[in-house]
This record gives C-alpha cells, sequence and structure tokens, in this order.
C-alpha cells in the first residue's frame, strides 16, 4: 500500500522524471517564510502583511473549493507577474514531507491535482518573497514579505 506522499506524487511521476518538478526538503521553505512573514503559533499573520489579499470561501463556494481555489491564484500570479518567475515551489503542512519545485506555467497547468489533498498547501517563491495559502478553513491568502518588501515588486 502507498503512503500519501508516494500516492500524491505518483500524479506528477512523468514531470519529475522529465526534471520538470523536482523535489526538495520543504522545511527549508518552511524556514524561509518564518523568517519574511510576521507569524502567531504555526501560522501566517495575514493582517501583519501590508497589502496582503484574503478571500474566505462562502459555503458555496468551499463545495467547489479546488476550482475557487484555482481561480484565485491564477488572478493572482497573472496580476502579480509571477509567471515571469523561473519557479514556483509547493508545500504542504503535513502528509507530504518534499516540497516541489517547478515553473508556474506547469503550476497552472496541474493546479487541480496539486490541490487535491486535504491539507494546508502554499505556493512560495524560491526565497520566500511571497506567498499564496490554501487552508482547509476556506481562506486564500496572497502577501508579499514585509521582510524584504522594499525588494519586492
Amino acid at each position: 500500500m502507498m503512503t500519501v506522499e508516494e500516492e500524491y506524487l505518483a500524479k506528477f511521476s512523468s514531470e519529475l522524471k522529465q526534471g520538470k518538478i523536482k523535489t526538495a526538503p520543504s522545511w527549508e521553505y518552511f524556514d524561509k517564510i518564518s523568517k519574511n512573514f510576521p507569524i502567531e503559533g504555526t501560522q501566517v499573520a495575514w493582517t501583519k502583511v501590508p497589502g496582503a489579499v484574503g478571500k474566505k470561501l462562502t459555503s458555496e463556494e468551499l463545495a467547489d473549493y479546488i476550482e475557487n481555489a484555482a481561480i484565485f491564484a491564477d488572478t493572482v500570479l497573472t496580476d502579480h507577474g509571477i509567471l515571469n518567475e523561473d519557479k514556483v515551489v509547493i508545500i504542504n503542512d503535513s502528509a507530504i514531507e518534499c516540497a516541489l519545485e517547478l515553473s508556474p506555467e506547469l503550476y497552472l497547468t496541474r493546479i487541480r491535482d496539486f490541490l487535491d489533498l486535504p491539507q494546508h498547501n502554499f505556493l512560495v517563491s524560491v526565497n520566500a518573497s511571497w506567498l499564496i495559502a490554501f487552508t482547509m478553513e476556506g481562506f486564500l491568502w496572497f502577501g508579499k514579505s514585509p521582510a524584504l518588501y522594499h525588494d519586492v515588486k
């Protein structure tokens, strides 16, 4: 029987074999986030992130969580010029031990597969200058690092 992580990664076996997706230790990215964003408990304190954009999905929107999260991510990636970056990183809060590094275009192409895991999911830049959070409680957040705010456009 496969673990949750093995099942998750199996969905991307072709991209992993082709080198379009690479794995990395997720703790490195969580460490960068904790240095670049205000943290309260174990979560980003979004109300302390200048210019953060948040959306709470309604009960109707939660019924189609993955589709609404995909629309939010597409809007953020497009509006903030993130599609021009070479690489973005996917991390999850528990079941998946590794981070996945890939192009923003591939992320948008396969976003429904990446989000099809019942846990908090995060998309972050390589240097954690920005972060998108998809929570299981139906909150969608995007913000730029206050610690790096002067360097982030």
